[in-house]
């Protein structure tokens, strides 16, 4: 069975580059563009792993980490391009 992540990031060209990336693993990579978003996918078909983006349009990172935590113990790894 393939390891499923779910990556919940605004960034087009990062979302290609790690599906490409993580596909050779026989990782499965789910996508979504926004905290919202990835909630539903996250709800609808929990995944073994998250990568989330700090900076989102509308809730940031950090406070969708908050809404996952109160219901799921899913790793969550963080990105962020922050200096």
């Amino acid at each position: 069975m393939k390891t499923k992540v779910l990556l919940i990031d605004d960034d087009l060209k990062l979302a290609r580059l790690l599906t490409e990336y993580l596909t050779r693993f026989e990782i499965s990579l789910a996508t979504a563009g926004n905290g919202e978003e990835g909630l539903r996918q996250l709800w609808r078909d929990p995944p073994d792993c998250v990568l989330l983006d700090v900076m989102l349009p509308g809730q940031d990172g950090f406070e969708i980490c908050r809404e996952i935590r109160k219901t799921s113990g899913v790793p969550v790894i963080m990105l962020t391009a922050r200096g």
